[in-house]
């Protein structure tokens, strides 16, 4: 197509994948050329969130919240990221900023409409573009074509005029490059194991990149061994998980433990227990909440070394997922996984936990220790009962564990906009914890008593189960009048019924419940 402003950004000094991306919108028919609008404007939200990253992590003003997310970001798979989501994180990182870096990226993230601070709706407007391209079967009106590359074009002058390519003076992180005298996007997120000294400068995360690089070390395998040795008693192994790793050869079990237990004998005994077995091949790992030990990646590369030592491999994919299905292949003994502290960083999108069916497919069984939150039980096919008391927690032991629940699904308390709802969590559960001691509570009854929105009552339920017996209860029944038919008295069932404007059907659901 034909764009003049495009055209002339062309010839300028711009990086590369821009000026590529520019190439295919000019070369391509303005019929079809939707396609290609919509990858240019992701490429300039790309350049964008990775300039605004680099800012982000320039300075020492960082919030866990934010360092979690590109945490995640670098360790996943980054092709799962839109460049608008990428493009509004970044614009959150850089918001409250005072620095350089953050000043000069600051107008093409916000704007001020009124008395309120919003995103800069001409550049978040290239991320609205997609969804009307997808809706649309790939496909626009020309004339809307000519008006979205106009648009684009004015936005990269913008860019080119506040001169954030010229910025940054080097490519101190993995995900931006040096293109020609230009600092930009490198065009990867995922970082190489070695790229993590790069981030060693970076104020907190550069802290969290040492604990990764000690992670990803030799002297953590040693750790972790010592930890088996150290903790290493003469208790008898649960005949629930020998049975387990001795009898199948497909599943997951959970050994399920209070918060308060301590289950590290059992742990190692177990290890020790498979590891002189002529038939297993133990693979342990403990789970830290900081770093990369409870991500999926983390995993399949210590099950990677484990299974080449065992079969004397040394030629595989560098691919772990394929390599974990050649080496298995190979192996004939029968792997088996023990996480310890299955329930840390909980929810993370590339939580091991997810590896479940993986594992499953591939013949290699999976036996975990942690907390038990009800979520998890989509992933096991067996588990060990809690035989330990129920207890009262008091606040400095609940707070961090609800800090770890609520890390990667919210609300977060690092969030302004959020901890209106993390604080109406933590009033539910201290709420709960003093009542509780006298009475079983039903959560709906309790939510209507106190005014409190259900949905929260059913996360403070979902965080305590570990602590408590969890529980289900019908809804009480109402009694029809003989004569009149018509509940002698209404209960909560008569509402229903009510509702639903009959009373032959059965009411499945129940209430849930919590008891000391």
């Amino acid at each position: 197509m034909e764009n003049k402003q495009l055209a002339q950004l062309h010839k300028t000094n711009l990086p590369l994948a821009l000026k590529e991306a520019i190439n295919e919108v000019l070369n391509e028919d303005e019929a079809y050329v939707a396609d290609e609008l919509v990858e240019l404007c992701e490429t300039v939200l790309l350049e964008l969130a990775a300039l605004g990253m680099a800012a982000y992590l320039n300075q020492p003003n960082q919030k866990s919240v934010y360092n979690d997310f590109l945490l995640q970001l670098f360790t996943s798979k980054s092709h799962a990221y839109n460049a608008g989501p990428l493009y509004r994180w970044a614009a959150n990182m850089i918001k409250e900023l005072d620095t350089k870096e953050a000043k000069t990226h600051y107008p093409l993230f916000w704007e001020k409409k009124g008395k309120t601070v919003q995103l800069n709706s001409h550049i978040h407007h290239l991320a609205l573009l997609r969804n009307e391209v997808m809706h649309g079967f790939f496909l626009l009106p020309p004339e809307r074509n000519h008006k979205e590359a106009s648009h684009v074009a004015e936005v990269i002058a913008q860019l080119n005029k506040s001169n954030v390519f010229s910025l940054f003076k080097d490519d101190s992180f993995h995900f931006i490059s040096k293109q020609d005298k230009l600092t930009a996007y490198s065009g990867r997120w995922g970082i190489l194991d070695e790229e993590w000294p790069l981030m060693q400068n970076a104020h907190a995360f550069g802290q969290l990149s040492l604990t990764i690089r000690h992670q990803i070390s030799d002297d953590f395998n040693k750790e972790q061994d010592a930890w088996l040795v150290k903790n290493l008693t003469k208790q008898k192994v649960n005949t629930n998980l020998t049975k387990f790793a001795n009898d199948k050869s497909q599943g997951a079990l959970a050994y399920w433990h209070r918060p308060n237990e301590n289950v590290n004998e059992q742990i190692a005994n177990l290890y020790a227990h498979l590891k002189k077995s002529e038939t297993h091949v133990p693979q342990f790992l403990a789970l830290d909440s900081e770093g990369i030990t409870f991500t999926s990646n983390f995993l399949l590369g210590k099950l990677v070394s484990t299974l080449a030592i065992e079969t004397g491999a040394t030629k595989y994919s560098n691919d772990p997922v394929k390599a974990v299905k050649e080496l298995r292949k190979k192996c004939s003994k029968q792997p088996v996984i023990i996480i310890k502290d299955i329930h840390r960083s909980l929810f993370q999108s590339d939580h091991l936990v997810h590896l479940a069916d993986f594992l499953y497919e591939n013949s290699i069984l999976l036996i975990a220790f942690g907390v038990h939150y009800t979520w998890m039980d989509q992933f096991f096919n067996d588990s060990n009962a809690i035989a330990s008391k129920t207890y009262l927690p008091k606040e400095k032991e609940w707070v961090p564990l609800l800090d770890n629940f609520l890390r990667y699904k919210g609300p977060n308390k690092e969030f302004k906009n959020e901890l209106e709802q993390y604080t109406l969590i933590k009033k539910i559960i201290t709420h709960l914890l003093k009542e509780i001691s006298n009475k079983e509570i039903v959560a709906r009854r309790f939510a209507d008593e106190h005014e409190y929105p259900m949905e929260y009552v059913h996360e403070a339920f979902a965080f305590l189960h570990p602590f408590l017996n969890a529980g289900r209860m019908p809804f009480e029944e109402d009694v029809l009048d003989e004569l009149y038919g018509f509940p002698k008295e209404i209960t909560e069932a008569s509402r229903i019924y009510f509702s639903i404007g009959r009373r032959d059907a059965k009411l499945e659901y129940q209430h849930q419940t919590l008891a000391l």
